[in-house]
């Protein structure tokens, strides 16, 4: 399994969520130990394996990014925490559609790095089934974490 590009979701992907209410999840935040942090709404926990993940990614040449529907600055302030954020290229945040987004993605890293990849040379990884639908319409691959996949663990093993 060779990908140039894995894109990652964040809730429930990369990490889980327990909020407190229905409001969307904020800080400020504080780290309680290195896989979890607890806002003024929710506690949020990095999933096992995330670090060696990522790092797996970078050896291996390839490039990770983000496509979430969560405010920017909470995203920001959690990646800081959990010590991952230089992992990420061009992350999206927002409401976009995620074919969009990673096509954004995409976009973004030939014209500001002069990398070329296209949709087929992407691993879209997501927890929702109308995500990885959307992904898989602009060509890229997709895992839909729960299902096809699960854990980050797994995802380690499968790229090697």
């Amino acid at each position: 399994m060779h990908f140039k590009l894995f894109v990652f979701d964040l809730d429930e992907t990369l990490w889980s969520v327990e909020q407190s209410s229905l409001d969307p999840i904020r800080g400020p935040f504080t780290l309680i130990d290195s896989h979890e942090a607890v806002g003024t709404t929710g506690t949020v926990c990095l999933h096992a394996g995330v670090r060696s993940l990522l790092r797996a990614i970078s050896l291996r040449s390839s490039l990770a990014s983000l496509a979430s529907r969560n405010e920017r600055a909470v995203c920001e302030e959690l990646l800081g925490l959990f010590g991952i954020q230089d992992h990420f290229v061009f992350p999206q945040y927002g409401w976009e559609e995620k074919g969009q987004a990673v096509l954004n993605i995409i976009r973004a890293l030939s014209e500001f790095d002069g990398i070329e990849i296209s949709a087929p040379d992407v691993l879209f990884i997501d927890d929702w089934p109308a995500n990885t639908e959307a992904v898989q319409k602009i060509g890229a691959s997709t895992l839909l974490f729960g299902r096809d996949l699960r854990s980050i663990q797994e995802l380690a093993t499968l790229i090697g």
